[in-house]
């Protein structure tokens, strides 16, 4: 059952061979991960400016939050996040709804819950928020889902895109090291209002891909990738949903991957306050949680899987953006 059908995922995940690997692997890389985010985080505490116009709109649009993206005509795009079950603790701010107006190098309006907002540090903390706990908590969902799938059917050729999806989602939610249960990195969510957000399906509407879809490389790799999956699974007789698999292997990774890229070199805060403590926080998050964690031992990326459907989907997706291919895993690994 995935955390969006268990209210709460308050039973640990079965002691099989998957966890073991998880609990091996996963977790010195977590150590080392947090070795390497402080002293990557004082260097960025250094050197790190506020937000560009310009920043602003590549994070929505080389992201996930592109799918909440549509066009308004004369270059204008409009990002529309309405019904939000988001909540905060610790916050003074609400996150029921954002719309944004922008073009390609201009942010010309950003209100949050019906509040104007002009600083642009405020508009990247709101939306790494809504980013995090809002759209791509729909890819672990479907990460879920697709583990059940594959373990139901019991599809041998696909049995390393359940390694660590469970696992993973229990530890966001229940361990006390998690950066949503906690103000360590600024978020301190209220965990029933996340899971909430993530079966939440009003705010996912796939409006870039109702119409002419903005520039974006995030954007165009994924719409091909998508097509790519379905392409493999059908050349290799896998009876499988090929959407849920889709959002474990192609849009969780790369979500992380282009949200850890288009902050770099970004002062911000994931709280509503702007001390150096939580600054230093959202950079440590940023090195720790969004940069990918895995271990050289045994990643899982699909470069590294020497078995017929993931190498073939692999080379294919290579040939329509190597940087991103790069980054793709068989399962939820982070």
């Amino acid at each position: 059952m995935s955390f969006a059908e268990d209210k709460r995922l308050v039973q640990p995940p079965r002691w099989d061979a998957n966890h073991l690997r998880h609990l091996a692997l996963q977790s010195p890389s977590y150590v080392a991960a947090f070795a390497r985010g402080l002293a990557h985080s004082c260097r960025d505490y250094a050197v790190s400016q506020a937000p560009t116009e310009r920043a602003i709109v590549t994070f929505i649009l080389e992201t996930s939050l592109v799918m909440l993206v549509r066009p308004l005509g004369d270059g204008a795009y409009e990002l529309r996040y309405e019904k939000s079950r988001i909540r905060k603790l610790d916050d003074a701010r609400r996150f029921s709804t954002l719309e944004v107006v922008f073009t390609a190098s201009s942010v010309r309006s950003f209100v949050l819950d019906g509040e104007p907002v002009e600083d642009l540090e405020e508009m990247i903390s709101a939306l790494v928020v809504f980013l995090s706990c809002g759209v791509h908590t729909k890819s672990h969902v479907m990460g879920e889902r697709s583990v059940q799938e594959i373990e139901r059917k019991g599809v041998k050729a696909l049995r390393r895109s359940t390694w660590s999806t469970l696992s993973t989602d229990h530890a966001v939610l229940n361990s006390a090291l998690s950066p949503i249960r906690n103000d360590l990195y600024g978020f301190h969510m209220d965990i029933d209002s996340l899971i909430d957000e993530s079966k939440n399906r009003d705010t996912i509407q796939h409006r870039a891909l109702r119409a002419a879809p903005p520039p974006s490389q995030f954007l165009t790799f994924l719409m091909r990738g998508r097509a790519l999956v379905i392409e493999h699974l059908a050349a290799h007789g896998l009876d499988v949903d090929p959407e849920c698999l889709f959002n474990a292997m192609l849009v969780h990774p790369v979500d992380h991957y282009m949200a850890y890229r288009n902050l770099q070199d970004i002062r911000f805060s994931i709280s509503d306050k702007k001390t150096p403590v939580k600054v230093f926080g959202a950079f440590m998050f940023r090195h720790m949680f969004l940069r990918g964690v895995l271990n050289p031992v045994a990643p899982n990326l699909l470069s590294t899987i020497d078995e017929p459907f993931y190498q073939g989907l692999y080379r294919d997706l290579v040939a329509v953006d190597p940087e991103l291919a790069a980054h793709a895993t068989a399962c939820v690994m982070y």
